[in-house]
Order: structure tokens, then C-alpha cells, then sequence
């Protein structure tokens, strides 16, 4: 077996590509024929990449995933195409990094566990031969640099180096996960993976930024929405930012954490998380039903939350919630949640309730712009 992970790290340095022209947009496998070069076909690229070996099923790319433009860019061109960055821009730098991750943990996952083909319906065996298409992931070489936005994009990939995301599994087996993506949801629910034994990770998970301009370009409606991570980063119900202030902005991990349920945040040059396994996301406030507040006013605020750790909540557990106002100056404010068990992934309160109220909280006598 070619292309096996150095013992000492779950992440494969290098993909075996077989390259074919591709359907535009869809970024299915457009020919039974392998790109041939100079070729002005979509999928090829205007040059192949560097390095090209022979396989059983024929000719073959030898691409390398991280960082090294001598022996190829996968990484970087397949964030390129994947996040449609000839459509939105400029570039949100978090949605970008959580594509990334996504990505360099797909890239293991499927060079570990295939299913491998040659682009032309034939089983290439143990080796794990991926090709450029959707079914893997759209590779265009070079595609990070017609992109536009090389920088923005060698950014994301080096401020996340060595990231993937980790399930571990009741028998205390783990691995990097099958990290799919879609390039949107339809909708504010995701589908489950509908394969809850293997890859328990991917469930429907409450996605209510995703209620405007919302594509269907066919995907698979589980994982992570390539649209929806935008939306999050942007605080917008629309990526292209025209739509509604949703009044909540993500960061990268906080984007994986909600559409990959229950996963570890591991960092595989020293084997340590990179985001803690006890965490949750705010999905909905209603910022104080948008009135102005005086200065030591005591007033509420409605919320809906969604269980992003690695493990369920249960009735013991205590929410705390605190909150400044752009001061640095924390106080606690008064819940009252009432639950028996709230399941990894999982939004509270129950979407068909109403929203929990966090109340005892006071202005300050000078109001600032900032809520946290």
C-alpha cells in the first residue's frame, strides 16, 4: 500500500490524482479521458500538476496536500474551487479556514478509506487513487492562484497547518472523519448522514442563518454547508452579505463544531486539541426586540443555543451564562434551563419552543456598541 500516513500522524502528506476534464459549476467527471496537455478543458488547468506516476489503471498525479509548490498545491486549489471564490468575494478568512480544515481532513479520510476509482468506473483496489472530481474533491491545479485571492487563501492554509477534525468512537477507536461537504443546505435544517454507525458525526443539525438566497446545486444536505459557513462568518443570512444581520459572527471552529457533531479539534503536529471538547454555539438572540436601553436598565434577553461539545449535556449539568459590554467587565446573568438530556449537536431550546430567556441583565451607565 502506497501513500500509507507516517506512523507518527494521522494526516497524508500526498494524493494520487487521476485528472479528467470536468462539468462546470457541478464539477462532475465531464470525459472517460484523461486530461491531455496544453488543455484548455475546465477540470485540467492550463499546466499538470509537477509530478506524474503510473498506476495499474493508468497514469496518475502525485500531489502534495499542505504546502510545497514544487510538487503541487492540492490543498490550496481545492479551496479555491470548492468555496466558489469566482462568485463570493472577497474571501470570508474564517469560512476559508473552515473549509480548509474540512478539506485537509477529507483529503485523509478518503486516501484512507476510498472507496478508489480511476475516474472511469474501474476499482483501483488498495490504492488509494482518488481523481479530481465532486466525488472527492474539485481539484484544479493552479486554481488558488486564478483565484484572485492566492494570499487570503495560503493564509487560511498555514494559520490552520496540520488541523483536522477527529471522532472518537464508544470502543475508544478514533480517526479523521469523513469531513463531506455541501455547497448549501436549503434551508435552516441539515439532513443526517444516514450512516449513524460509521459516521455518527454527521446529523441534522438547526441552521436558521440559512433562510436567505439559498442554491440547490444538487449536493448531499449534510456535513458542512460551504453557503452556510459564509453565512456564519459574515453574520448575514445571505453570502453575498444582502441579506439579513443575523447579529452573530463565527469563528472557524466554531463553524466545524455545528456541522460536524461531536467531533475533536486535533492539531497532528503535537496530538493536542486546538478548541476544547466542552463547547456550545449561540444560534438566535433577539437583541433585546431591538430597543434602546437607558443606562442601568435591567432587562432580558431571548436566546436559542446549540450543544457543540463532544458529549451530551444532562440535567445536572448548570448553564452559565455571562456577558460584557465591549468593557471587559464579565457579569452572570439569570437562566432557568430545564432539560433531561440534551444530546451532542443538539439546539436548545427544542426549535418548536420558546426561545430560553436570560434575564437580570443591566445596562451600563455609559452604553457601548458591543454585546458579548
Amino acid at each position: 500500500l502506497i501513500n500509507v500516513a507516517p506512523a507518527n500522524t494521522v494526516l497524508f502528506d500526498t494524493v494520487y490524482v487521476y485528472m479528467y476534464p470536468l462539468v462546470p459549476l457541478t464539477g462532475e467527471l465531464a470525459s472517460s479521458t484523461k486530461c491531455q496537455w496544453p488543455n484548455n478543458d475546465y477540470g485540467c488547468g492550463s499546466t499538470p500538476p509537477p509530478i506524474m506516476d503510473q498506476s495499474p489503471t493508468g497514469s496518475f498525479f502525485r500531489v502534495n496536500v499542505e504546502d510545497d509548490s514544487s510538487k503541487g498545491t492540492y490543498l490550496r486549489d481545492v479551496i479555491a474551487t470548492e468555496m466558489n471564490l469566482a462568485e463570493l468575494h472577497p474571501p470570508e478568512p474564517e469560512a476559508l479556514m473552515a473549509q480548509t480544515v474540512a478539506a485537509r481532513t477529507f483529503a485523509s479520510w478518503k486516501s484512507a478509506n476510498g472507496p478508489w476509482d480511476n475516474g472511469q468506473g474501474q476499482n483501483s483496489g488498495v490504492c488509494p487513487y482518488i481523481n479530481n472530481s465532486r466525488t472527492y474533491q474539485v481539484y484544479i491545479p493552479g486554481a488558488h492562484v486564478d483565484s484572485g485571492y492566492p494570499s487570503e487563501i495560503t493564509k487560511a492554509v498555514d494559520d490552520t497547518k496540520g488541523q483536522f477534525l477527529q471522532y472518537v468512537f464508544p470502543n475508544g477507536t478514533k480517526h479523521a472523519i469523513d469531513a463531506s461537504f455541501a455547497a448549501d443546505m436549503l434551508g435552516a435544517v441539515t439532513q443526517d448522514g444516514g450512516d449513524p454507525i460509521n459516521a455518527p458525526y454527521k446529523v441534522g443539525v438547526q441552521d436558521p442563518i440559512s433562510i436567505g438566497c439559498v442554491k440547490n446545486l444538487g449536493n448531499a444536505q449534510y456535513g458542512m454547508s460551504q453557503r452556510g459557513a459564509i453565512r456564519w462568518a459574515k453574520g448575514n443570512t445571505c453570502p453575498e452579505g444582502t441579506g439579513t444581520d443575523w447579529r452573530i459572527k463565527w469563528n472557524y471552529q466554531q463553524i466545524l463544531a455545528h456541522y460536524y457533531t461531536g467531533v475533536q479539534f486535533i492539531d497532528d503536529d503535537t496530538g493536542t486539541l486546538f478548541a476544547p471538547d466542552d463547547r456550545w454555539n449561540l444560534l438566535w438572540h433577539n437583541n433585546f426586540n431591538n430597543a434602546a436601553l437607558t443606562g442601568g436598565q435591567r432587562t432580558s434577553l431571548q436566546i436559542r443555543l446549540q450543544n457543540t461539545s463532544t458529549t451530551a449535556w444532562s440535567a445536572n449539568d448548570v448553564i452559565e451564562i455571562n456577558y460584557h459590554w465591549g468593557d471587559g467587565n464579565w457579569q452572570i446573568a439569570s437562566v432557568n434551563p430545564v432539560f433531561t438530556e440534551l444530546p451532542a449537536g443538539k439546539e436548545f431550546p427544542d426549535i418548536n419552543a420558546p426561545p430560553l430567556t436570560v434575564s437580570d441583565i443591566i445596562a451600563p451607565s455609559v452604553l457601548q456598541t458591543e454585546t458579548r
